[in-house]
């Protein structure tokens, strides 16, 4: 069994679509219009207007992925990601679209393709942007993204399955990944580049396992969890529970790449 198939078992175990309910058809139906998802047409352009500022709300979710871009300027990441079609909108409209992108696909194998090119590029936060990427594992892909910018962060932790990332990038190239899937048909562990002062830190360094180790360990080991990657990004500059003092309302944009 490949990893898509045991995100597939579990969202089959998950109680419907929470934010799909939250979000009702209207909303669905217009933000489809905008970027070309099922239920409306894609449109080649950048849509402003009409979105309600909102404080930001965490990107951490229960299957989540995220890049934070060191930036002030959300049109200068949209570009760099080569979006055609883009639709403003506030912290909480466009997450919740995002994940509910997410959970569709998981439903529907032929429509993840698309859902994976969508994202959500969020207005300047303390000197970052965030992206939340529903992309998938693909290492290549995320890669890809993240050699885009000069100085970029990505994280991953998927609670459904064993899948935890992160990846530090610095002009335009991977200076330290970590990569962990084992429940798929392929267990994979990639552990590259010098450990930061703040891996170090968290300990994160003796959890880090290389796919030998972790096999000589009778896969008994102490792995890294979703908790960790939350703290990792706090300590990389950008917390992305925005749990630690007080902000600004913005709109980002729901973009497809």
């Amino acid at each position: 069994m490949g990893l898509f198939d045991s995100l597939l078992k579990s969202a089959a175990r998950s109680a419907g679509n929470k934010v799909g309910n939250k979000l009702g058809g209207v909303l669905g139906d217009a933000l489809g219009d905008a970027i070309g998802v099922p239920g409306g047409a894609s449109a080649a352009n950048t849509q402003t207007g009409g979105a309600t500022p909102d404080l930001p709300i965490s990107v951490v979710r229960n299957d989540c992925a995220w890049f934070t871009v060191k930036s002030e300027d959300s049109q200068a990441v949209i570009r760099a990601l080569n979006a055609d079609t883009v639709k403003e909108a506030g912290w909480k409209q466009g997450l919740d679209y995002i994940e509910r992108l997410f959970q569709d696909g998981m439903k529907n194998r032929e429509k993840m393709a698309q859902y994976r090119k969508t994202v959500f590029v969020s207005p300047p936060v303390r000197g970052y942007i965030f992206i939340t990427y529903n992309g998938g594992e693909d290492r290549m892909a995320i890669k890809d993204i993240g050699e885009r910018f000069d100085d970029c962060r990505f994280f991953m932790a998927y609670d459904s399955v064993t899948l935890i990332s992160w990846m530090k990038f610095e002009n335009h190239a991977v200076v330290r990944e970590y990569y962990c899937s084992l429940d798929g048909d392929n267990p994979t562990i990639v552990s590259s580049g010098i450990f930061t002062p703040e891996e170090r830190s968290l300990g994160l360094d003796k959890m880090c396992l290389s796919m030998e180790e972790w096999r000589n360990e009778n896969t008994s080991a102490e792995l890294p969890t979703s908790g960790d990657v939350e703290e990792l990004a706090k300590a990389w500059g950008a917390d992305p529970t925005f749990g630690d003092g007080t902000y600004e309302k913005g709109t980002g944009f729901i973009c497809r790449i």
